[in-house]
């Protein structure tokens, strides 16, 4: 999988960088052979075919004025030229890929502006010191000075590439005495490959703007195989069907064999039950009714009305309570007036009796309004007044 990831991530890659090579390509050679000279380019270099390749790329298409001939042309291949002499002045100055990658950018992106300024002038005397010398030795200034000329805008991206060409010779000379490296070895090995691979590389670009006629071919393939696996299989296959089902039979009947068992099923049955009818529902009506709504707000009545019931018992209790606790009460009242005053005594047994008899219905009324959320009680409260 990494190499088939590898394989197509290299291929666009690769499209993308040879469709900008094609638009820059000043047409005296063909896009094969400008490809073919870069990978030349960065072998005599040591350097990477790819970020040769896009450097390449980049400089014609963005920096083009900085390359152009008497005609006014973009010059190919002098823009090749030039990436050979950066590739063997980073080598020279031993910069690793990571920095000159970062070199590289910079000088692209100043290149492409027309003027090498400040934080690109940085980046590159950090990341390639001997290039930053080589423009000051050819504008015959120190680094000092000549990092106020690019602050001025001095540094133009006709002044580097002069720069470079101009030291060519000595670099050229300075690059062969340079031992290969084994990392430069692998870089050599890289881009022999890139190139070799080319055939492959525009196949899998194919692929991808062709999708619609190799996905049904696809498609058709796996399904072959997929079946050609069953029939290869069918007698394995038989076998664990049969083993999971007597797998699963087992389960089942240890689950229905429990107290708990039998009642959980019947709840699954019911929730998919439901949640069946109310996408039936929202398919035909094309309404949005949530089933898990629907479950949860049955849950919370269910559970407010058991909690009700509970709530209108103690209120019963404490009605009771207090009935009995009034008797006693009353009682008392009636013995201390039965001898003081007769008649109120009679008249206080009357009352006390309706009151009594009116608070018990009172009660039983507010347990059902507890329960169905009606308003007996407040009609037995004024009876009762």
């Amino acid at each position: 999988i990494q190499t088939v990831s590898g394989l197509v991530n290299l291929s666009d890659t690769f499209t993308q960088t040879t469709a900008r090579l094609d638009l820059m390509n000043d047409g005296l050679q063909t896009t094969q052979e400008l490809t073919q000279m870069i990978y030349q380019s960065a072998q005599a270099s040591r350097g990477s075919f790819t970020e040769t390749a896009n450097m390449v790329a980049k400089l014609g298409t963005l920096a083009g004025n900085a390359f152009k001939n008497a005609q006014g042309i973009v010059n190919t291949q002098e823009i090749v030229a030039f990436a050979e002499q950066l590739n063997k002045q980073m080598a020279i100055s031993g910069t690793s890929a990571q920095e000159g990658s970062a070199a590289m950018l910079q000088l692209t992106q100043a290149m492409s502006s027309g003027v090498l300024r400040g934080e690109e002038l940085n980046s590159v005397m950090e990341q390639t010191p001997m290039i930053a010398n080589t423009i000051a030795e050819y504008l015959g200034v120190s680094t000092g000075k000549m990092r106020e000329m690019a602050a001025e805008g001095q540094i133009t991206a006709e002044v580097v590439k002069n720069a470079m060409f101009w030291a060519a010779d000595e670099t050229n000379a300075k690059f062969e005495e340079m031992p290969m490296t084994w990392a430069q070895v692998w870089q050599s090995f890289q881009n022999t490959a890139t190139m070799a691979l080319q055939p492959v590389l525009n196949a899998i670009n194919w692929l991808a703007n062709n999708i619609q006629i190799i996905a049904p071919i696809v498609l058709g393939l796996a399904t072959a195989f997929g079946v050609f696996l069953i029939a290869a299989n069918w007698i394995r296959i038989c076998a664990a069907v049969t083993s999971f089902l007597t797998t699963a039979q087992a389960m089942l009947g240890a689950v229905m064999a429990t107290v708990w068992g039998p009642i959980v099923i019947m709840i699954v049955i019911v929730i998919a039950a439901i949640y069946a009818v109310v996408a039936a529902i929202n398919m035909l009506t094309g309404s949005t009714i949530s089933a898990t709504g629907l479950i949860t707000g049955a849950i919370a009545v269910a559970l407010a009305f058991i909690g009700n019931i509970f709530v209108a018992a103690f209120n019963l209790i404490m009605d009771g309570l207090v009935f009995v606790v009034n008797g006693f009460i009353g009682v008392a009242n009636i013995i201390a007036t039965v001898f003081s005053n007769p008649a109120r005594a009679a008249v206080g047994i009357i009352h006390g009796m309706a009151d009594a008899i009116l608070s018990i219905l009172e009660g039983i009324a507010s347990a059902i309004d507890t329960l169905f959320g009606s308003n007996l009680a407040g009609a037995v409260s004024s009876w009762r007044s």
